[in-house]
């Protein structure tokens, strides 16, 4: 008769509160831990932000100085500084108090869409010398000469002006200057159209503040199309009854309600197709836009630019709340921010926010250090599991094979705490709604960019970003393929247990291979646990949780591997041992 086996006595009630206790404080203490993969902790920022400019200081510099003072500019500095939390309010007050005389003024655009405007414009500019920029201001507006271009002579016009005050960055100037000598009308017409969409949302010594900080025409461009998606209103239809009509109260409660006054021309309650078009756009105050305004301008040269408009391109509108946050710890913050280029992560409890800092610096050994704690947390929580509920087994031979069993599951249990305390594995892998808003339409225009200039148009400025989403996706595929993998060893210890179970049992050997076959279906678990795995990686994906499908596909490898396993060596030789069993068994029958 086979004996029972069990694991070691059970320990006093004091040892196993403690040893309890002590795997959730471990636990609890690595889920805590201040270190985000991919990510920025809001008390780096906060570190990063200590003791620099305030936004309103900014803004009153902006609109004081003694050289060139913008106040106008001024005022979207004000509005991203009572719109960020955290924000100095004395010093967005003072600010406040200085542009207290100031006012709206008409779009940069307007001037020129008036004929008699553009001509007097066009009399006045001086030829200059060649090579200068009076003569460059010309070859500019040579250019709405163009066919192609001639719907866009207001742009151009502007932009020539802009240049001969000098109000425009040298190398986004040349940049146009060389295309036109080339002849690339779908990247000027992209480029005069991005000025045309920020001059109709901004007046000149807005714009001029921000042009002169655009290093380049696709920066420009993506930019302005970001500015068009803050700004622009819903579709007419999308509203209330999809009737001609359109009431206060079918407006969503928020900017577009406090705007119905504003939006109702005729005064007569209701809003109808055409008093929407009208509009074309929200107003600045009721929109993200200052955020990513403020940001270019306080980072003040052109890689800056560059920099934020990528930020926003990686985050979309997520991208500005993070970009507002940053703001209200000042300039030391937006610039850390905007040039590590990550989100922002959810602050998970103040007190050991000073090990976020070392966290950040040494990444890899903080990752170490917070899985480490799991692992110790989940092998407590068994070693407790294991004395509350002893395993019992028939011989001594099972007893390693259920404890391993148990040891895979916490392993499992893990990883999946990893997984989960995590940030990055439940941000997609990219989402910006400025990104798709920007390159479809521009898909046509690219490829006609492309074809019309010997210079490679792929451009490698995406490379950052491209890194940080191969680098987040990389990650999520290893704990999701090592959770897997966990998954796929506890399944095969609970088939060879099963295994073992039924070879061990009193039964004659006829009944235990009828039994091992009517377990078959309990011995492909593997493989249907890995095609479940593949299913769940390959929906992630449609998702955006991943951009790979390495996990995917490594969940059903493991499943076959694990089948494999089990029925080559498991349950074929121990079919053959019955078989063996049941000849001798009948031979001595047969005697």
């Amino acid at each position: 008769m086979t004996g029972t086996t069990t694991t070691s006595s059970r320990p006093s009630g004091f040892r196993l509160g403690v040893a309890l206790l002590s795997g959730i404080g471990i636990i609890v203490l690595g889920w805590m831990l201040p270190v985000y993969q991919g990510m920025l902790h809001p008390a780096v920022v906060e570190r990063a932000g200590a003791g620099s400019q305030s936004a309103g200081a900014f803004g009153l510099e902006l609109a004081t100085k003694s050289f060139q003072p913008n106040p106008q500019a001024a005022r979207i500095v004000l509005l991203a500084a009572q719109s960020a939390p955290g924000a100095a309010p004395e010093a967005a007050a003072k600010l406040k108090a200085a542009l207290a005389g100031t006012t709206d003024r008409d779009a940069g655009i307007n001037y020129f869409l008036a004929g008699k405007n553009r001509q007097a414009f066009q009399a006045q500019l001086p030829v200059g010398q060649p090579g200068g920029i009076a003569s460059e201001a010309a070859r500019i507006l040579e250019l709405s000469e163009l066919a192609e271009l001639r719907e866009l002579e207001p742009a151009i016009m502007l932009t020539a002006w802009l240049h001969s005050q000098n109000l425009i960055t040298d190398t986004l100037s040349r940049e146009i200057l060389n295309h036109g000598q080339s002849g690339n009308i779908a990247t000027l017409r992209r480029g005069f159209m991005a000025v045309s969409t920020l001059a109709d949302q901004l007046d000149v010594h807005q714009l001029m503040a921000v042009l002169d900080l655009m290093p380049d025409v696709r920066t420009l461009s993506e930019y302005s199309h970001i500015a068009l998606v803050q700004t622009m209103l819903p579709p007419f239809a999308s509203l209330g009854n999809h009737d001609k009509d359109l009431f206060k109260d079918e407006l969503p409660a928020g900017p577009m309600r406090e705007m119905f006054d504003k939006f109702d021309a005729d005064k007569n309650g209701k809003l109808d197709v055409q008093e929407w078009l009208l509009q074309a756009r929200m107003p600045l105050s009721y929109t993200d836009f200052p955020a990513g305004y403020t940001a270019m301008l306080w980072l003040g040269t052109p890689e800056g630019a560059r920099q934020v408009v990528q930020y926003l391109l990686n985050h979309g509108r997520q991208g500005d709340e993070f970009l507002y946050w940053a703001i209200g710890q000042g300039r030391g913050a937006v610039e850390f921010v905007v040039r590590h280029g990550g989100a922002l992560g959810q602050r998970r409890g103040s007190g050991l926010d000073a090990l976020a800092v070392v966290g950040f610096r040494n990444p890899g050994m903080a990752m170490v250090l917070r899985y480490v704690l799991f692992g110790l947390g989940a092998l407590l929580l068994v070693w407790v599991w294991n004395r509350l509920w002893p395993l019992a087994a028939r011989g001594t031979g099972d007893l390693p094979g259920y404890l391993w069993n148990r040891r895979a599951l916490a392993v499992a249990g893990a990883l999946v705490l990893a997984m989960i305390s995590e940030p990055m594995f439940f941000q997609t892998a990219q989402s910006s709604e400025y990104d798709v808003a920007i390159k479809l339409p521009l898909a046509a225009a690219a490829a006609d960019a492309a074809k019309a200039s010997p210079v490679n148009v792929k451009d490698k400025r995406n490379a950052p970003m491209t890194g940080n989403i191969a680098t987040s996706d990389m990650w999520r595929n290893v704990v999701m393929t090592l959770l897997f993998a966990a998954i796929q060893i506890w399944v095969y210890l609970t088939c060879v247990q099963k295994i073992r179970q039924i070879e061990e049992d009193s039964a004659e050997p006829r009944l235990k291979l009828r039994l091992l076959d009517n377990e078959d279906n309990f011995f492909d678990m593997g493989l249907y646990i890995g095609i479940g795995g593949t299913a769940l990686g390959l929906a992630l994906i449609m998702l955006e949780v991943f951009q790979k499908p390495v996990a995917a596909y490594a969940s059903n490898i493991f499943g076959i591997m694990c089948v494999a396993a089990v029925k080559i060596w498991h349950v074929r030789q121990a079919k053959k041992r019955l078989i063996i069993q049941v000849r001798k068994a009948e031979g001595v029958a047969a005697l």
